[in-house]
């Protein structure tokens, strides 16, 4: 008897199987519940107390150290939000910008402080603007 038929024999490849199947399910379902998330968020829009709802989406996957394929999905939903009527800014060159103590956290700093509000204060006046703008 080899070594797999033992397992199977043990129970213990079962036990495996339905670890996989838990896992799945629950990354399955993950996958929904933030889908629905962003359809909840998209729906904001048709509210007539909502001017416009603004997303800052960092795709900036290095400055999280994540894999690449993080910032193409960022892109890639940050596409589908404006196409349901969002708008959706990039705040990447925000973080791009700061000084982060271990190349990952910023610091906490008068000169970050700033550029943040800086960036925010520009957003608020392109959000603005674009509101007026909208017929």
């Amino acid at each position: 008897m080899d070594n797999m038929d033992s397992l199977i024999e043990n129970g213990r490849a079962c036990k495996t199987q339905e670890r996989r199947d838990a896992m799945e399910s629950l990354l399955n379902q993950r996958v929904q519940d933030h889908f629905a998330a962003l359809e909840r968020l998209a729906s904001l829009n048709a509210r007539p107390d909502v001017a416009s709802v603004v997303l800052i989406m960092p795709t900036w996957h290095e400055a999280y150290n994540l894999p690449k394929n993080y910032g193409q999905q960022m892109l890639r939903e940050g596409e589908i939000l404006q196409r349901k009527g969002m708008i959706v800014l990039q705040g990447t060159s925000l973080l791009q910008a700061t000084t982060r103590y271990d190349s990952y956290h910023c610091e906490n700093t008068d000169n970050n402080r700033n550029i943040c509000l800086d960036s925010h204060r520009i957003r608020a006046l392109v959000t603005r603007t674009e509101t007026r703008l909208q017929p």
